[in-house]
């Protein structure tokens, strides 16, 4: 399996060009907006017929703040459309080299998320990655 590691900071800076924070391992506070890019959520074996690759599927919280509720509803939305961050993670297919495929398929969880005693609204992108 490629490392883990490198690929979510590969995916963070990637995201990091689109003016978000990007966070590099989960974090008890954060600064708005931005995403949080964990380690995989999930990870399958078995995929191809190469005994070395794998397909790590990685979740990234993307947060944003509640000072007014419609401008930050609005803002996460515009986030979540194809050409922002979608975009910007699947730009370099690669991943700087991290990996041989890189896949958004899919934003879920839209709802509230605490970090910090402080809610923000927030999304999770589901990322899949072949290596």
């Amino acid at each position: 399996m490629a490392d883990s590691l490198a690929i979510r900071d590969a995916i963070a800076d990637a995201l990091a060009t689109t003016g978000l924070h990007a966070y590099k391992g989960y974090r008890d506070q954060v600064d708005t907006p931005c995403a949080v890019v964990g380690i995989p959520t999930e990870v399958s074996y078995d995929d191809t017929f190469n005994p070395e690759d794998s397909t790590p599927v990685f979740k990234v919280r993307v947060l944003v703040g509640r000072h007014d509720e419609q401008v930050s509803e609005e803002r996460l939305a515009d986030y979540l459309k194809p050409s922002e961050l979608k975009a910007a993670i699947e730009a370099d297919p690669t991943l700087d080299g991290t990996a041989d495929t890189v896949q958004v398929t899919s934003a879920t969880g839209i709802g509230l998320y605490t970090y910090g005693e402080i809610n923000y609204l927030g999304a999770e992108l589901n990322i899949t990655v072949t290596t």
